[in-house]
């Protein structure tokens, strides 16, 4: 297979992952769980902009703003429009995304996308799914994964994560070690 071949076929496989992971975004009218029980603890006292990244249709962003904070979504399905500027967020979130990627390189590049968000000394937080039994496509057409974020973020050298387990989600978080 010639090398153009080869890239035609991981841009095709990335694009068919991309449009399978824009069909897990679900319309909600309010916050997510996660957000709300981030909200309850206080994780985000004293922070103003917050970017989610992977925000679907945006609850968790109307739910952020009206919370009054400065919050913009960014989706490649929903809201691919979005500009930010790298380092520029005191909070990034993303929340049922990773689970919905099936390679490694996929989370790598999002990971990347978060730190590349996120101020120095800024907080990310990475949320998964608990409840996903095993790998693999769904009736839905939409892939779901069962992940180690730690061991991914460990992939990327990210130190000092905090874990906060739910029996429907796993919340990661650190703060980002100054450039």
């Amino acid at each position: 297979m010639s090398t153009d071949s080869k890239r035609q076929e991981v841009v095709h496989m990335l694009y068919e992952n991309r449009k399978a992971a824009g069909r897990t975004a679900i319309h909600r009218n309010a916050a997510s769980a996660p957000l709300k029980r981030m909200l309850g603890l206080g994780y985000f006292a004293g922070e103003r902009k917050i970017l989610d990244h992977g925000c679907g249709h945006g609850a968790d962003v109307v739910a952020l703003r009206d919370a009054g904070f400065d919050a913009v979504g960014f989706d490649p399905n929903h809201a691919p429009d979005t500009v930010v500027r790298p380092g520029t967020c005191d909070v990034v979130l993303s929340t049922y995304v990773l689970n919905t990627l099936p390679t490694v390189q996929e989370r790598g590049f999002v990971i990347d996308g978060l730190l590349a968000a996120a101020k120095p000394g800024g907080k990310i937080f990475v949320t998964v799914r608990a409840d996903v039994k095993r790998d693999g496509w769904t009736s839905k057409g939409t892939y779901q994964a069962t992940i180690d974020v730690v061991a991914e973020l460990q992939r990327k050298g990210i130190e000092g994560l905090v874990v906060v387990k739910n029996s429907n989600f796993v919340t990661t978080f650190f703060t980002k070690a100054s450039d």
